[in-house]
């Protein structure tokens, strides 16, 4: 499963979509959080799957940079 624009989900929205991976799914998330137009930072699911990621080790962060 692919999720693309997720900085404009919330964070009940992310977890609807993680409480359905099965145990051999796979979830790509991508969004810019600069981008989000959600402001409150503790209700946006990609700030939230981000936490998770440092707490969870199957849950890989992978933050792509923009060269000048």
């Amino acid at each position: 499963l692919v999720v693309e624009e997720a900085q404009n989900l919330t964070k009940a929205e992310i977890l609807a979509i993680l409480t359905r991976l099965g145990k051999t799914g796979k979830i790509i998330i991508n969004g810019d959080l600069e981008q989000t137009d959600i402001k409150n930072g503790e209700s946006n699911g990609l700030s939230y799957v981000i936490g998770l990621s440092k707490k969870i080790p199957e849950i890989q962060y992978i933050k792509l940079k923009h060269k000048t």
